[in-house]
């Protein structure tokens, strides 16, 4: 026995504008194509023809509307061709708002004087054909480190770095944005109330390679070369699986990032 499951298709909707230079009188229209809604404004020869489709297609495709004028007393109708090409909504655009509780959240590195924060999450939402969209005031970088697709569910996993020292009374809120299916954005805002060891902050690097952590390095072995670096990094580590590490450059921007495992790593930086 087989067992068939139709999947319901999210729709999305598209705006567009067109300029048409018609010397006559709009007497009707008719859309040809379900979905299209489209109206005129404007005067004599000189109309804007704005409409707005929804459509489960993600590709390029066409839709029609008869258009109808009356031009010296006679009704002439001609078909508009409209071609429709999906894009993202302008980026500040929210047509759905998620405030979420403020949480209180402690930096898991300090590098080149800068405090390092991940942040992981699941919330219901698209991923955009652009991808996701991540700001924080206040914050010198925002990196998205990946982002995945599960259904509805998008999980993503964000990093984000503030000049030390900062002040910890603030809020400090990170909006994400994705796709709500329809052609808008979902904007997801999480507050946090940031914190980091002094020590951390206070500690300078020499070089242009900073590796620290709140761990302790107890039986722990981290070897670096050079120092400084140009092209090639080597890193070896011992009795540590997996390690985060960051490479900023001298605007306080991620430039690179990963994970490190046991043993021999060589990154290359000259990108």
């Amino acid at each position: 026995m087989s067992i068939f499951v139709m999947r319901n298709l999210r729709k999305k909707r598209f705006y567009g504008s067109i300029q048409l230079n018609i010397n006559g009188i709009p007497c009707g229209h008719t859309a040809t194509d379900a979905g299209l809604v489209g109206s005129l404004s404007g005067g004599l020869g000189n109309y804007t023809y704005d409409y707005c489709i929804t459509s489960a297609q993600n590709g390029n495709f066409t839709v029609n509307d008869i258009l109808c004028f009356e031009i010296a007393n006679i009704k002439t109708c001609k078909t508009l061709i409209i071609n429709v090409q999906p894009c993202d909504p302008p980026v500040d655009e929210c047509t759905h708002v998620e405030d979420w509780a403020v949480k209180q959240k402690e930096c898991i590195d300090v590098v080149n004087g800068q405090a390092v924060f991940d942040f992981d999450m699941t919330v219901t939402g698209d991923i955009c054909p652009t991808g996701l969209k991540a700001t924080m005031v206040g914050a010198s970088s925002v990196v998205i480190n990946s982002v995945s697709q599960n259904g509805r569910d998008m999980t993503f996993s964000i990093t984000f770095l503030l000049d030390c020292p900062f002040d910890p009374s603030l809020t400090y809120t990170l909006e994400v944005k994705s796709c709500d299916g329809n052609g808008g954005f979902n904007c997801y805002r999480f507050p946090f109330r940031l914190k980091c060891d002094n020590s951390l902050c206070e500690d300078n690097n020499s070089g242009n390679i900073g590796f620290r952590s709140k761990k302790s390095n107890k039986g722990k072995s981290i070897k670096i070369y050079p120092n400084p670096v140009d092209e090639k990094l080597n890193i070896t580590l011992s009795n540590d699986s997996v390690v985060n590490f960051y490479i900023i450059n001298p605007q306080s921007q991620i430039v690179m990032n990963g994970k490190l495992s046991e043993g021999h790593n060589l990154l290359d930086i000259s990108i």
